[in-house]
């Protein structure tokens, strides 16, 4: 799946640079000039998306350590359920994790703790 996204990621790359290339020289920019806007272009995006994908690499560690030490499952199929697709969709199955697993629960852990009080 990594090398299938690194390959349309490149791609991406090369059409970026080629549609760009001739947008500056049909304005009449030299080519040095639209290279370096380019390069500057390209280092730019891979930082956001250098950004965005260790931001998901965290997000996906942080709720796979969440099924792990989670307790308060129905039954411990389901924590063996939810950590293979954890495994095996990574940030997708992290963000339904999130939203069905992870807020729920601890919205009921809330609702126990006011009670208790």
């Amino acid at each position: 799946m990594r090398n299938f996204v690194s390959i349309i990621l490149a791609l991406l790359s090369l059409v970026f640079i080629v549609v760009l290339t001739a947008f500056a020289l049909n304005m009449g920019i030299t080519l040095v000039s639209s290279f370096i806007g380019i390069f500057l272009g390209i280092i730019l995006v891979s930082f956001v998306l250098f950004f965005v994908l260790f931001a998901g690499a965290v997000f996906w560690l942080w709720m796979f350590i969440d099924c792990l030490k989670r307790e308060d499952f129905g039954t411990q199929k389901d924590k063996i359920v939810w950590t293979v697709v954890l495994l095996l969709t990574s940030m997708i199955g992290a963000v339904v994790y999130f939203f069905v697993v992870k807020k729920k629960m601890d919205a009921r852990q809330l609702k126990r703790r006011r009670k208790k009080k």
